[in-house]
């Protein structure tokens, strides 16, 4: 069976379609949008407990636009439902990144005054970062100030208080961060975030839709089944690569990489995805014929014809 897909080119040709698409669904960050809602809003700013309460939002509209998807996907066709879905990706994930980059690049620094005072009174100075975002990824430190201006990293014992500086001594007055500092664009993550979801929930998921209607009835069962596959598989790999390459490329980076891959996947969905919305099973494999392979059918149904 697998020997008569590959040496039929239609079948081929629809394969390689299918698995191209299976991945676009998964390298343009499905997974860690999903799985790691709660750290993207912690490293946007928001404290442990509170970005567990806000990916409510984002869950909240996948469903909803879950059966949105249902009542479009007949409307408007599939490519256009798909290429639309992308679009609305690329936009989301350029203001995550976006998000991220105004975080990292506003983050509240270090005063220089207090923290000399701070290295002077320890024994080994394992605190002297210059931002708040330095200062909280280290397991070790804590971000402590009364007003921003007047701000210092300060060493943090296992449960999370100072071990000194003004935060191990006055606690009332100070305040400690240790995992999210604080940003007031913090809100522009969760905005990304909720429009990625709900886009995805509402196009990306038409591929199943298109797998299923793409090939012929001998080889639907294992060439949906490599489809499907790819899907799982590029899931894992995105999913087990998103932290490392966020502390390699920074979060926005990576989000950024998303993007980049999301408008790739728009110019290859334009030119190379047929629309299946209305075209009948007989008729598919003719979406994925070369102009030579058409005429050949066409003259094969006249001699058909004119035999009878």
């Amino acid at each position: 069976m697998i020997g008569r897909i590959l040496k039929t080119p239609p079948v081929r040709r629809a394969l390689m379609l299918s698995v191209i698409l299976s991945m676009i669904t998964q390298v343009t960050g499905a997974a860690p949008v999903m799985f790691y809602t709660g750290t993207i809003l912690k490293r946007g700013g928001f404290a442990v407990t509170d970005a567990l309460w806000m990916t409510t939002i984002p869950t909240a509209l996948q469903a909803v636009t879950s059966f949105v998807s249902t009542c479009l996907v007949e409307k408007m066709g599939r490519k256009l439902l798909f290429l639309g879905a992308q679009i609305g990706l690329l936009i989301s994930l350029i203001i995550l990144g976006l998000g991220f980059y105004l975080s990292t690049t506003y983050s509240p620094v270090v005063s220089d005054d207090i923290q000399s005072t701070i290295n002077n009174a320890t024994t080994v100075s394992i605190c002297n970062f210059r931002t708040c975002e330095q200062c909280i990824d280290s397991s070790q430190c804590g971000f402590c100030y009364d007003v921003l201006s007047r701000a210092s990293c300060v060493p943090v014992s296992v449960n999370g208080s100072a071990t000194a500086g003004r935060c191990s001594f006055n606690s009332s007055v100070f305040t400690l961060e240790t995992q999210a500092c604080p940003s007031d664009y913090k809100w522009i993550p969760v905005i990304g975030s909720s429009l990625y979801l709900a886009v995805f929930s509402a196009g990306v998921g038409v591929i199943f839709v298109v797998i299923s209607e793409i090939f012929p009835l001998w080889a639907r069962g294992i060439c949906s089944s490599v489809a499907t596959s790819v899907i799982w598989i590029s899931q894992i790999v995105v999913t087990m690569t998103f932290l490392s390459l966020a502390d390699a490329i920074t979060t926005h980076g990576i989000f950024w990489l998303y993007a980049g891959c999301s408008l790739l996947a728009v110019v290859f969905i334009f030119i190379f995805m047929p629309e299946t919305r209305g075209v009948r099973l007989e008729e598919i494999d003719q979406l994925f014929m070369t102009r030579e392979e058409k005429v050949v059918l066409d003259k094969q149904e006249v001699d058909k014809l004119s035999s009878h």
